[in-house]
């Protein structure tokens, strides 16, 4: 990843968006201080409410973790103990962060549970007995119990069927009226249902990050346009049109423009990078041909 600049504010979500492999997770895992083994962090940092989170502290981070950040996972089990009660996983969250006593902090968990559109023998439940649909709701109850100011959803609702989908981004955007919210999705619909801003990643790069409804009416970039013709229409107005060609591995990115080889409007000019640029109304392109100056 290189030159990612994002900023969230509460009142909603701001999306990253793009295909497998163009550096959404591990943007938000490098700002959640949760790297991989084999990869750092070599320049920048990531701020909260003013501070630096403290990505260099594993202590203090673990403190963080829970309390100010909170992350909701494609996989629930990635958060959820399977021989654990997910009563019992909620309740530690609270009590280790806020320092209840277990009564106490079982009681805000069952409230927790409940407020995700759980029943209350959900408690009491393993996360095997739960399913995929209240897997997630549980997962997303121990990520926001604490109120943290930032929550983190990398692809929520990517195992799950389409009517479960909607209930579970209905739940996120509720919950993200408070905080300041990411949601990491290659699914340029759902981003465009839940957030306010989104931000499309490519090689690693932000190559668009605009306002949501602007960015769907009139995308800039040749690869925001070409996600936006892989979404399928209800109204049967235009086919699907998957994208020719392939992202580059992360060790085979040239000097110039990385979305070039697959790009109708390459150019010489696109052997240089194109700097991230301001194209008016909250709009930031990286593109030397962007398709709002088409005209």
């Amino acid at each position: 990843m290189e030159s990612v600049d994002l900023v969230a504010e509460p009142g909603g979500f701001t999306g990253i968006v793009g295909e497998s492999g163009s550096g959404k997770s591990l943007t938000c895992l490098a700002i959640a201080g949760l790297l991989p083994p084999g990869t750092r962090l070599a320049a920048g940092r990531a701020m909260l409410d003013g501070e630096s989170i403290p990505h260099d502290q594993a202590a203090e981070l673990r403190r963080w973790l829970g309390a100010r950040i909170g992350l909701v996972f494609q996989d629930p089990y990635a958060s959820l103990n399977p021989v654990r009660r997910v009563g019992s996983l909620v309740a530690e969250v609270v009590s280790r962060h806020r320092g209840t006593g277990r009564a106490d902090a079982w009681a805000i968990a069952r409230r927790a549970l409940l407020d995700v559109g759980l029943p209350d023998r959900a408690a009491e439940a393993y996360p095997h007995e739960l399913s995929g649909g209240q897997r997630q709701r549980a997962a997303i109850a121990l990520a926001i119990v604490n109120r943290p100011r930032l929550l983190i959803a990398d692809e929520p609702t990517t195992a799950l069927d389409p009517t479960v989908q909607l209930r579970i981004l209905d739940l996120l955007a509720e919950r993200a009226r408070s905080a300041a919210a990411l949601f990491v999705t290659h699914d340029l619909g759902a981003a465009a249902r839940l957030c306010r801003r989104i931000a499309v990643m490519y090689a690693g790069r932000i190559v668009e990050n605009a306002p949501t409804r602007g960015l769907v009416a009139a995308p800039a970039h040749p690869y925001t346009a070409a996600l936006l013709a892989t979404v399928p229409r209800l109204d049967g107005s235009a086919r699907p049109r998957p994208i020719p060609g392939a992202p580059p591995s992360p060790d085979d990115r040239g000097p110039g423009c990385s979305f070039a080889p697959r790009c109708p409007r390459r150019s010489s000019a696109c052997e240089r990078a194109p700097p991230l640029r301001a194209l008016g109304a909250g709009r930031l392109v990286a593109c030397h041909h962007p398709v709002a100056e088409a005209a």
